[in-house]
């Protein structure tokens, strides 16, 4: 399983992540929810097309516009990339259209990758717990992809957290990622 946690994308941040694949790939992109005209989308597009001359990059839209074919068009792609946004509206809506299992086959494929970038990447993880802490919502404990032991905290350290998150990271196994840091995980 190919998978990387980052607080948002950088270079130097997936280098070492796109370097796992073939030059000639297939990126798909899930936002965390519906943006009129996806200016997130263009940019990682853009982004991919500049940094790694990567052309093959498609919008998996699963709130309003999303695709009877998706399950085509995810196992099509090479690397899944879960944007960031609000975890709890991203989880909703892959329940809402069945897509835990599927985004789980999908990650533990030969070949595949999954980069989960903030909310993306705390989805990946077993609960949505931390998501909770930082909207300032109860602690639920909703299942979620489960495709690791810890929960994900993007954006700070152990020692800039917002207080809650540290007691919470107290009891849990919680791994910190910093701005311009990442967790890769290459089994």
């Amino acid at each position: 399983m190919k998978l990387l946690f980052c607080s948002n994308l950088a270079k130097k941040v997936e280098q070492e992540f796109i370097n796992l694949f073939p030059s000639n790939i297939r990126i798909g992109y899930i936002p965390s929810q519906h943006i009129d005209g996806n200016p997130y989308f263009e940019e990682t597009r853009q982004y991919y097309k500049q940094n790694y001359s990567i052309n093959d990059v498609i919008c998996l839209d699963i709130d309003k516009n999303y695709r009877n074919d998706f399950i085509d068009l995810l196992n099509s792609c090479d690397i899944l990339i879960l944007s960031g946004g609000n975890a709890a509206y991203f989880l909703n809506n892959f329940k809402k259209r069945g897509l835990l299992e599927p985004v789980r086959l999908f990650a533990k494929t030969e070949g595949k990758g999954v980069i989960g970038i903030s909310a993306g990447g705390i989805i990946m993880t077993p609960n949505i717990n931390i998501g909770n802490l930082f909207e300032k919502e109860a602690i639920k404990n909703e299942e979620s992809l489960g495709l690791v032991n810890f929960e994900f905290c993007p954006h700070f350290t152990k020692n800039d957290a917002p207080k809650n998150i540290i007691e919470y990271a107290k009891n849990n196994n919680v791994k910190f990622c910093g701005e311009e840091k990442f967790i890769l995980i290459n089994e």
